[in-house]
């Protein structure tokens, strides 16, 4: 029996109930998982099963036996299992598989243009400095932002801005049928109004909202995600390490990127990729800023 229906036959029992969140990068979503991590029912947040490195759901479905079954083990209840994603990781086949073994589930988006700011930021860092480095800053990117864009746009095997996710995530937002069961967040109105997201979060997942899941988090989780970097902890590793370290959801201001920064490219996917699915998903029109 592989372990995707060893997956299954616990859900099925029972023993485990999946909550799955599918994000883009950086949308908040480790944040938002670990918030949701603090719930008072047995838990345990997997981080990217599936990964750049990681595309088979019995190897992906290892990794989230090998977290939760311990935790099984000792607890004398379900154990609830948050699993979290980037979209262009996982395949439509895959996305529908595990979202049809979920109880409920999420879609981690983000104003695209202060994401897109953001993921230039994080790969000037990883391809002018070293793999998950912190060093140049939002306001320092500037000179960068062309191999930045270069390199989102087509490397390895990526192709067509496929890492920044949009276009996967859009596509398994329509694939999807029970949209009863999910809710779409936006990671900007998390950081700045956490208490009615995560509530309205939790109602839709079917998980006990607590107090804990805004500002005092003391769960940890499960990365399956090694990143670029092996040499790096998850606390110095620049594109998880604040959301790792912190106690709880923190208030941030980020100022979106103008397109007029941008080469063509990357203006063409943002306006015609973009956009249109974050209006799609959240249903809010999308003002670009001057």
């Amino acid at each position: 029996m592989g372990n995707f229906d060893r997956l299954q036959r616990h859900v099925a029992k029972g023993d485990l109930r999946i909550v799955n969140v599918e994000a883009i990068p950086r949308s908040v979503s480790t944040a938002f998982c670990r918030a949701l991590n603090e719930t008072a029912d047995p838990s345990v947040y997997v981080n990217e099963p599936f990964n750049r490195m990681r595309h088979d759901i019995d190897e992906a479905s290892g990794h989230v036996l090998d977290a939760s079954l311990p935790l099984l083990d000792s607890a004398d209840r379900q154990v609830v299992v948050i699993t979290k994603n980037m979209a262009r990781n996982i395949s439509s086949d895959n996305s529908r598989r595990w979202t049809e073994i979920s109880s409920g589930f999420a879609w981690s988006v983000r104003d695209p243009l202060v994401q897109i700011g953001s993921l230039l930021t994080r790969v000037a860092n990883d391809i002018i400095v070293a793999p998950g480095a912190d060093k140049i800053s939002k306001q320092e990117v500037g000179p960068y932002i062309k191999q930045a864009s270069d390199f989102l746009e087509s490397s390895g095997v990526s192709s067509g801005f496929s890492k920044t996710s949009w276009a996967d995530i859009g596509q398994h937002y329509r694939d999807t049928d029970n949209h009863e069961a999910s809710i779409v967040v936006d990671g900007g109105e998390l950081t700045t109004d956490s208490r009615t997201i995560l509530g309205s979060a939790c109602l839709k997942l079917g998980l006990g909202f607590s107090e804990a899941m805004v500002s005092d988090w003391g769960n940890g989780y499960v990365n399956a995600n090694g990143g670029y970097s092996t040499s790096l902890a998850d606390t110095e590793n620049g594109w998880i390490k604040h959301a790792v370290s912190s106690t709880g959801i923190v208030p941030v201001e980020h100022t979106p990127i103008t397109l007029a920064e941008l080469p063509a490219a990357l203006q063409d996917h943002i306006t015609q990729v973009a956009v249109p699915t974050y209006e799609e998903m959240t249903g809010m029109s999308y003002n670009y800023p001057s």
